[in-house]
């Protein structure tokens, strides 16, 4: 999202300073992210090399990865690990659909053949 914004402001040819920065607001979408996100660190990590805590996995750098993967974490629901054995990718569209209603999900994914 920085890298979008920062290619918007150039090709508008504004020049912002350290303290426009400071004072700029993200766009409405961003903000909803950074609300949702802020509801997960609770129990989950974001932070690069940092491990999982006892709570959640780390969600860094998730995007691509299987369901369920994270070899630091092993307090996986049963619902998480199916979703592993049967190689769910955290994608835009299993993310989206997994961050909506993590139970749906789980079930919709283990009750595959």
């Amino acid at each position: 999202m920085k890298r979008l914004l920062f290619f918007a402001l150039v090709s508008l040819g504004v020049a912002a300073t350290a303290n426009a920065w400071a004072n700029c607001r993200l766009p409405a979408e961003a903000e909803a992210g950074r609300s949702a996100s802020n509801q997960c660190r609770a129990c989950h990590g974001f932070e690069a090399d940092r491990p999982s805590r006892p709570t959640g996995p780390n969600l860094h750098e998730i995007y691509g990865s299987t369901a369920g993967s994270r070899s630091d974490f092993d307090r996986y629901s049963e619902g998480m690990v199916g979703a592993r054995a049967r190689n769910v990718a955290w994608t835009d569209d299993t993310l989206f659909e997994y961050i909506g209603d993590p139970r749906t999900f789980l079930n919709k994914v283990n009750a595959r053949k």
